[in-house]
């Protein structure tokens, strides 16, 4: 049996509900995309590495010479990603993770190993210096770290993180990718994210503070329609429309409170690393119509507009969904379709109106 007609058997439920919205050419390239290896992808932590050229080819030149002697053909190469810079892209599928690991740059949390897709929520976000920031699913701190980078020395994060197991593992990437200055202006702490309040939030961040934050980052858990992988049955062995129907409600708690939490003029993101429209457009369409005070905004990135449009992966939020009419201005979200290069994700930002 072909890896393909395996693909069609194991995902069968999956892409029968797909199917209502997708068209066969899309289910084949989605087909394929959960067959192939993903490419391997890392960004450059600014955090500890200086963006001038001769600081960024002392990182490289490590990791080329690990590519090199992996010895996969065709010979692996770093490409840089068209839409941000510190980002780059191991050109052979076959190198993965483990086999760059060692080098030094990673041990010393010079680059950081993360999806393409994950590196744009925070991106979206367009933190700014100074600003007090929730991440409200804050592991394993890939984002978390980059919202570092955007608020600095002056700003403040609360890293929220439900598993204790997981907070641990965002804890340790956090002193790794952050120099000694800026840790204590991050706070992970172990929690619900639905039952975080501005007061538990303050002791954990700043105890003399409990106003509201700038910005709210909710990455929300999902059914994980974007990151499915066919060499890993744990990747969808728990998929049925039951499992995105939960996933939903649980989504919809977390961004009520977020709004608890968040102050007028604050901005919040949402983000999931999946397709289907019930997790994505329709509890924004739920949360818009609960709070009158959010507006959905153009995302944070001036040249994804224009990059959108020449990467046919990269595609605006649903306007319509099985006879059902989303808000036009859901065009300013973002769909990413999965790929070699990509994990499937939704990414839609607002912002709470100042005055209502």
């Amino acid at each position: 049996m072909s890896a393909l007609a395996k693909a069609r058997r194991a995902l069968a439920p999956l892409l029968s509900h797909l199917s209502t919205w997708m068209t066969p050419s899309e289910l084949d390239s989605l087909l394929h995309a959960y067959i192939q290896p993903r490419l391997t992808t890392f960004r450059i932590n600014t955090l500890k590495v200086p963006t001038c050229l001769l600081n960024i080819d002392s990182i490289l030149q490590p990791i080329e010479s690990a590519l090199h002697a992996v010895k996969k053909r065709p010979q692996p190469r770093l490409n840089r990603c068209a839409w941000y810079r510190n980002a780059y892209i191991v050109s052979n599928p076959a190198v993965q993770v483990r086999h760059l690991a060692h080098v030094n740059p990673h041990k010393e949390g010079q680059i950081h190993f993360q999806s393409l897709s994950s590196m744009l929520t925070p991106l979206c976000l367009g933190a700014q210096p100074g600003w007090r920031v929730l991440d409200m699913c804050a592991a394993p701190g890939g984002k978390t770290a980059m919202i570092a980078e955007s608020v600095g020395a002056n700003g403040r994060i609360v890293a929220n993180e439900l598993d204790p197991a997981r907070a641990k593992r965002l804890q340790k990437n956090i002193d790794t990718l952050l120099p000694p200055e800026l840790r204590e202006c991050v706070h992970v702490r172990v929690g619900d994210g639905r039952k975080l309040t501005l007061a538990s939030a303050a002791d954990t961040a700043n105890s003399s503070s409990c106003d509201p934050f700038d910005a709210i980052m909710v990455d929300a858990p999902c059914s994980g329609e974007g990151i499915i992988q066919l060499s890993e049955p744990s990747s969808y062995r728990h998929w049925s429309f039951e499992w995105v129907k939960k996933h939903a409600r649980l989504q919809q708690q977390l961004l009520s409170n977020a709004y608890s939490l968040l102050k007028p003029g604050g901005v919040l993101i949402y983000s999931t690393c999946t397709l289907s429209p019930e997790e994505n457009e329709a509890v924004m369409e739920w949360f818009l119509d609960a709070h009158q005070d959010m507006e959905v905004t153009d995302l944070a990135l001036p040249f994804l507009s224009a990059w959108s449009g020449r990467d046919a992966n990269f595609r605006p939020g649903l306007t319509s969904y099985r006879g059902t009419s989303f808000r036009k201005v859901f065009q300013r979200a973002l769909r990413v379709f999965p790929s070699v290069e990509y994990e499937g994700f939704f990414v839609c930002r607002m912002r709470r109106c100042p005055q209502y």
